[in-house]
């Protein structure tokens, strides 16, 4: 949360950590948190976040989501920092700062089928 988007407001950061959860939620990329940040491609940062001491702002916006709950929808499983979200097949669903969330029109399909 904090090397994705230290620079950004709270609000930024709970969006964030809220797609790390809903990526561990959804299974794909593993069952744990370790897993989804150390899966192959995903986070670019994840090579120095041993070596980085987070704010306690961004320590914050985890334990806000761990409190309350995700912030965005589940089915919202990416997001793009610093660059406008175009990416081929994905829909972009929110920006705020400088980070763009989206979805695979797959997965909201998927989410609104399992909650019927």
């Amino acid at each position: 949360t904090y090397l994705e988007g230290g620079g950004e407001s709270f609000e930024c950061m709970t969006h964030i950590a809220s797609v790390i959860f809903a990526r561990r939620m959804d299974g794909y990329w593993g069952d744990t948190i370790e897993a989804v940040l150390y899966s192959p491609g995903q986070f670019s940062v994840v090579p120095v976040i041993n070596s980085t001491t987070p704010s306690e702002e961004a320590y914050r916006a985890v334990d806000y989501v761990i409190e309350n709950g995700l912030t965005l929808p589940p089915y919202v499983l990416y997001f793009c920092a610093g660059g406008y979200f175009n990416w081929d097949g994905f829909t972009g669903y929110y920006n705020i700062d400088n980070v763009y969330f989206g979805y695979l029109q797959a997965d909201k399909a998927a989410y609104e089928l399992k909650e019927g």
